[in-house]
């Protein structure tokens, strides 16, 4: 499995990915775009502009970063067959804004997936520098889900 190494540290952004969990409970079906949905801050802008692309804007620079990046990839186990699947795999449902400073976006596994869910979590404080990303996995199959592998940063590119 690939995972970009992304200059995160020359933008003010670091998608953590110290979170990754994993509970049970049914996902919700739908299948709406999160296209559009943006956190904002003093300092930072972050706007997801499609379904692999956010837009990150350094409000003290000026300077606008394009960060190309599946909301996830992850290799899972289930009965013995792994399987690696992306956001693609997922039908995503509209962002939910929890509160001012985070973003949920939830996903719906479809076909081979059906009864997996995946939520992104970005969550940008006010007074931050970076946006704090994390993943949770949600099983309501009747049997185990194991996550082997996850990839949650992206290549970063700067945009003009």
């Amino acid at each position: 499995m690939r995972s970009a190494r992304s200059p995160f540290f020359v933008a003010p952004l670091a998608l953590a990915a110290g979170l990754l969990t994993m509970r049970s409970a049914p996902p919700a079906s739908a299948s709406a775009s999160p296209a559009g949905a943006v956190l904002e801050n003093p300092s930072l802008g972050l706007q997801v502009v499609g379904p692999d692309r956010l837009r990150l804007t350094n409000k003290l620079s000026g300077k606008v970063y394009d960060v190309a990046a599946a909301p996830f990839e992850l290799v899972l186990e289930d009965g013995g067959r792994s399987a690696t699947v992306t956001a693609a795999d997922f039908a995503p449902r509209p962002g939910v804004r929890p509160s001012a400073d985070k973003l949920r976006i939830a996903y719906a596994g479809r076909g081979a997936w059906r009864g997996v869910g995946v939520e992104v979590e970005y969550v940008l404080p006010a007074d931050a520098w970076f946006v704090r990303k994390s993943l949770t996995v949600v099983n309501a199959r009747p049997g185990p889900v194991t996550v082997r592998d996850a990839v949650v940063e992206g290549e970063l590119r700067q945009l003009g």
